[in-house]
């Protein structure tokens, strides 16, 4: 799916799809000002997962702590964000369907901030399962994507069988 997108002058990489206040029709005001700071934050990058400390995220929107737990919890419900709160790191996922790898520097760039992530992050599995959808990642990045996912799914069976 590919969306035409505008941009913010405040942050180089600030943008939000086009389609983006339909696509959040549901949510409330204030929740969607919440995905819309996470979507342009200067602690957004090209992979739509990045490292946050929930503190700076509820002093950078000047919200009540409790009120944006509430939030970051209402629109995890809604599969907008996904959210590993222990480790302080924000996904999106559905990202890379808005906007899309155009080419192999790009995709190099994606690579590099795959590796900060750590494995242990609860959305983990699902964002190995989504780029191994993306285009223009090398193949090497693509062979260790599957590895991890073999690990992935290893793990998961070893637990079922406890």
């Amino acid at each position: 799916m590919q969306l035409n997108t505008h941009t913010f002058s405040r942050h180089p990489q600030s943008k939000l799809p086009s389609n983006f206040w339909d696509y959040t029709l549901g949510l409330t005001y204030d929740k969607k000002v919440f995905l819309a700071y996470l979507y342009t934050s200067p602690y957004s990058n090209r992979l739509g997962c990045f490292y946050y400390p929930f503190d700076k995220l509820v002093q950078d929107l000047e919200y009540d702590y409790d009120e944006a737990i509430i939030d970051l919890y209402a629109l995890e419900k809604n599969a907008f964000v996904s959210g590993d709160a222990l480790r302080e790191w924000i996904y999106l996922p559905h990202y890379l369907n808005y906007f899309p790898i155009r080419n192999s520097n790009q995709g190099k760039h994606i690579e590099r901030l795959f590796y900060d992530i750590p494995w242990e992050c609860s959305f983990y599995s699902d964002l190995v399962l989504r780029l191994l959808c993306v285009d223009h990642l090398s193949k090497s990045f693509r062979k260790h994507l599957k590895k991890e996912l073999y690990v992935l799914i290893n793990k998961q069976m070893s637990k079922r069988r406890r």
